[in-house]
């Protein structure tokens, strides 16, 4: 049922049937922010009114169904009538949304465009296909749960107490961060999120109001990226090799010369292709490709070749297009390829926000169409930063992060790779690179109205830019990472916060967050967050195990390692001994200690029972401790202990480091070998 379709004052809104219809003066500034206003004469009004329906009905069913947002605040913000042509084309859109179909359908002078969203695949236009039947064409996807993930960052979005570490300017690093937000020029800038990852360590994150951490928020060309992605995977499986031709049918005719461009020429931007990377008319090659074909690939497959493969660099929304086409040839079963993205990338490096979104053709439009969290494109940067490794697995192929950030032999001024934007420069002259002010390593994944995110292998750095911005020179991007940049430098001598506890790149599987660093520097601020750390342990362990069957729990969490089981009773018995310890130490002077064996305990009969009596023991045992050592002094956590097998004392301080350490790091045993095996 579709709710009729009346006019009423912006923003208005009315309810029936669970189906809300909101009827706006909106126009087709749906394209008007990539359409300047003489174009519009230069174009046919149909293909104004069929391009302009078409991204109106894609951006807002998306920011409603995948974002979360309203209707109301994507009128608000992206069709605001910022420049002239969008205040004249407003009254010509009328909007509605069926929450029953969760179907959104833009009118707009006589033409109709409706965006269907299907869970795990976001929203794709009907074009040459009813509604209803796209409806239908479903596959098994996890749907996103926005509850926050328990895990420590960057499995999950349990982010770490300690301060910041040494070498890090907060103050200034917040207040460029800061800057970003600022709506003082004459248009606005609408950035949304901004995330700064720092040697693995999440140190700020800012969102403007209605947004927030939990959102996911459309990359545009970002996307371009994570296709490279894909294919790199595609490489690692052993089912393509980047020299290989692209599997596109369409040239497999006697003589057609595109039958011999490659993965590798696509992916460089050189493939020789006709394309025109215009956004000014309505009916030019983007806008026609994203908003009124039914299938983007084919589309852009159809461009005849102009020049030699390899010789000439021309960026192109539609090579991608083609990419994503030629993927989809690699798998026999279209479910195969729709989940392979979320498979084999997304759920294994905790991108759990990710929607990657296929056109009605089901191949997926990646050059433009996913939308993640500005955490979980931080975390694809991490993915870069670390070799194209992740929590010791590898994701990428060997070599693979080099190659796509080695410039292509036709890019100007070393500007492009595989699928990445580069700051190389010229050969031998890195001075003339794109970005000056920011190291010649760096790299980066931009997108429409300001979208980026920059990884720096330099400065350990990474960070991710969302926003609105219509006209991209209102927003240095550039200024706004070089000013992050200068505010994190190489963590001086002290050892008060071991940054590399939270590396996401550690390759040994005993040590998922690195080994113990024990502190030479205590404040009150490290104290609160170990005491914060040892709370949230059980809780922690507790959801790590959730859901595990005998079977996964008798597995070993690594080679010639505990099992899972074992590790429960492990934490259980040693976080025992700890609270002793602890009461030890308060009660007597300079106590003795005794040691025990944790591999000969781990080999008891106990070690074999189900993990439900250590995880309450755990919990119980925490709640006294916690109480015993938010209770203390400072000069309390001084008391000591000695033990007598390493000839040593320890004090307070030291075992509130160690089992902050210990629980996370057993926890990170359980998660990271969930991840790996996708359980």
């Amino acid at each position: 049922m579709r709710a009729p379709a009346w006019r009423a004052p912006p923003c208005g809104a009315w309810q029936d049937d669970g189906m809300r219809t909101f009827l706006w003066a909106a126009g087709v500034a749906a394209f008007a922010p990539l359409v300047p206003a003489q174009s519009v004469a230069a174009s046919p009004p149909i293909a104004l009114l069929e391009t302009g329906a078409g991204y109106a009905a894609k951006v807002i069913g998306s920011a409603v169904f995948v974002s979360g947002r309203s209707v109301a605040s994507v009128l608000a913000e992206e069709f605001a009538p910022d420049t002239p042509i969008e205040a004249a084309l407003r009254p010509l859109l009328r909007v509605e949304v069926d929450e029953a179909a969760r179907a959104l359908t833009v009118h707009a002078g006589g033409v109709q465009r409706t965006a269907v969203f299907r869970p795990g695949l976001g929203c794709t236009l009907a074009l040459g296909i009813e509604p209803e039947d796209l409806a239908r064409q479903t596959v098994p996807l996890p749907a996103y749960d926005r509850a926050p993930d328990p895990r420590p960052w960057p499995a999950g979005d349990a982010l770490p107490h300690e301060p910041w570490p040494e070498g890090v300017d907060a103050k200034a690093l917040r207040a460029a961060v800061d800057d970003a937000f600022a709506d003082d020029g004459p248009r606005p800038v609408r950035t949304r999120a901004v995330v700064v990852v720092f040697d693995g360590r999440l140190l700020y994150e800012r969102y403007a109001e209605g947004f927030d951490a939990t959102m996911p928020l459309p990359g545009w060309s970002m996307a371009k990226s994570v296709v490279g992605a894909l294919v790199g995977i595609r490489v690692r499986q052993g089912v393509i090799a980047l020299d290989d031709p692209v599997p596109i049918a369409a040239w497999k005719g006697e003589g057609d010369p595109r039958a011999a461009l490659t993965w590798r020429v696509l992916l460089q931007m050189s493939s020789g292709l006709a394309w025109q990377e215009s956004y000014v008319d309505p009916a030019g090659d983007v806008p026609r490709m994203l908003f009124a074909e039914p299938a983007a690939g084919d589309f852009a497959a159809a461009r005849p070749l102009q020049v030699e493969p390899g010789t000439r660099y021309r960026y192109s929304s539609g090579t991608t297009n083609v990419l994503c086409r030629a993927l989809r040839a690699t798998f026999e079963e279209g479910a195969d390829y729709l989940t392979f993205p979320s498979r084999e990338l997304f759920a294994r490096i905790g991108m759990r926000s990710a929607v990657l979104e296929p056109d009605a053709s089901g191949v997926f439009v990646g050059s433009s169409f996913l939308l993640a969290t500005a955490r979980d494109w931080a975390r694809f940067g991490l993915l870069y930063l670390g070799d194209g490794v992740w929590q010791g697995e590898r994701i990428l192929p060997e070599g693979f992060v080099e190659e796509s950030t080695t410039p292509a032999p036709a890019a100007p001024r070393g500007r492009y790779g595989l699928h990445w934007w580069l700051n190389a420069g010229p050969p031998g002259h890195p001075e003339q690179r794109a970005a000056p002010g920011l190291p010649a390593d760096m790299f980066a994944a931009n997108g429409f109205q300001g979208q980026t995110l920059v990884v720096i292998p330099s400065r350990r750095l990474v960070v991710v830019r969302l926003g609105c911005t219509k006209n991209e020179r209102d927003f240095d991007a550039h200024a706004m990472v070089a000013a992050s940049s200068r505010r994190c430098r190489e963590p001086r001598a002290s050892r008060a916060f071991p940054s590399r506890l939270m590396h996401p790149m550690q390759t040994d599987p005993r040590y998922p967050i690195g080994p113990f660093d024990p502190p030479t520097t205590v404040t009150p601020e490290l104290r609160a967050g170990w005491i914060d750390a040892i709370r949230a342990t059980p809780d922690a362990l507790r959801a790590s195990v959730a859901g595990l069957s005998d079977a996964q729990l008798d597995t070993p969490y690594r080679d010639g390692g505990w099992t899972v089981r074992q590790v429960v009773h492990h934490l259980a018995d040693s976080h025992l001994h700890a609270y002793c310890r602890t009461k030890y130490a308060l009660t007597e002077e300079r106590p003795a200690v005794k040691a025990y064996d944790e591999n000969t305990w781990a080999a008891l009969p106990d070690s074999s029972l189900p993990v439900a009596p250590s995880l309450a023991l755990l919990g119980g045992v925490h709640e006294r401790w916690v109480a015993v050592l938010a209770s203390l002094r400072a000069e309390d956590f001084a008391r000591a202990w000695f033990h007598p097998e390493r000839g040593k004392t320890f004090d307070l301080d030291f075992l509130l480091a160690l089992y902050a350490w210990h629980g996370r790091h057993h926890v990170a045993h359980v998660t990271e070998l969930r991840a790996r095996r996708g359980w």
